[in-house]
């Protein structure tokens, strides 16, 4: 039988919560190997930003260019089911920074300033 992660992957364990895993640490682990050197999940989200057109698209500024040619040499040599390999782990961070405690109260803070603008301003955010 042939490896096919969106059917024969494990479920994610609930006991180890990913919200228990500490941002920095997350984005600074592996996410990939290349030559026998590991890239961090951060210099992948890096590469996508600066170089893959996602923010900047243009020289890097960050003295990363090492880096991101170990990760550019990546791009269509690894896939996950249908889907390049880096692109895959870029939506696994995503995910995973998406769903995060820290994300959570981010977004919360950010609705209670905004209402409290509104609420100052004296608009009514329901609409009536």
């Amino acid at each position: 039988m042939q490896f096919h992660p969106s059917r024969t992957s494990p479920k994610p364990n609930p006991a180890i919560p990913l919200n228990r895993l500490n941002g920095l640490h997350y984005l600074d682990a592996p996410g990939a190997v290349r030559r026998g050197e590991a890239i961090s999940r951060r210099d992948i989200v890096s590469y996508f930003a600066n170089m893959a057109g996602g923010v900047h698209l243009g020289p890097s500024k960050s003295g990363k260019e090492q880096t991101h040619a170990l990760v550019q040499g990546l791009i269509n040599k690894i896939r996950a089911d249908i889907i390049d390999g880096l692109f895959f782990e870029l939506l696994s961070i995503g995910q995973a920074i998406g769903r995060s405690d820290d994300l959570k109260k981010l977004v919360d803070t950010i609705r209670a300033i905004s209402e409290c603008e509104e609420h100052a301003r004296g608009s009514n955010p329901e609409g009536s």
